[in-house]
């Protein structure tokens, strides 16, 4: 399958992945962490927008085809995208704050160490 044509005459669905899935990959929990680079998370972000991109079908812009129907499109997979990423962030941090309980509950509270990933401090 060749990317170019494929990705000329698709623009408009390119588009509309790009924007979820970087909605998506920008706040989640594995991929919006300080130390997974900026770089790698553009370049994650387009390599499943082009993986996705024969399997999405969208032949009419549900907007319309207008400057104003196609931001408004965007905006609301942008929206979309930062809402599933901020779901799987917030079920992320409840498994955290679980183990937190378990361990202050166990005695491990005083025992804490810098989690690297957050900076705050947690217990082992």
């Amino acid at each position: 399958m060749d990317l170019i044509p494929l990705l000329s005459s698709k623009f408009d669905t390119f588009l509309v992945i790009i924007t979820r899935l970087g909605g998506i990959f920008f706040i989640a929990a594995f991929y919006g962490y300080r130390f997974v680079p900026v770089q790698a998370r553009i370049i994650l972000t387009i390599a499943v927008a082009i993986i996705l991109l024969p399997m999405v079908n969208l032949t009419v812009l549900p907007y319309g085809d207008s400057f104003l129907g196609i931001a408004l499109l965007l905006i609301n997979e942008i929206a979309f995208g930062l809402f599933i990423g901020f779901t799987t962030l917030l079920l992320f941090f409840g498994i955290q704050m679980g183990g937190h309980i378990i361990g202050f509950q166990m005695g491990f509270a005083i025992v804490n160490v810098i989690d690297p990933t957050t900076q705050v401090q947690i217990s082992t």
